[in-house]
């Protein structure tokens, strides 16, 4: 577990290696599959977010016509 990430991240990674791990069907063992799943999982939404975000913001610096 990343002890640095904030308590809200987390909380959303606890959750989504849960669903994750209910998805594989329960399995016993290697809890870290389902984590590290989650961690990517969160980091990938993360990156997409902020990646519209910037298009947004570059989209409406468009220099317009005086």
């Amino acid at each position: 577990m990343n002890d640095s990430l904030p308590k809200a991240s987390l909380e959303h990674t606890k959750k989504l290696a849960y669903e994750n791990w209910v998805r594989r069907g329960r399995p016993f063992g290697s809890p870290e599959v389902d984590w590290f799943a989650a961690e990517k999982q969160l980091s990938e939404a993360q990156g997409a977010t902020q990646d519209s975000n910037v298009s947004l913001y570059a989209y409406s610096l468009e220099p317009t016509e005086s």
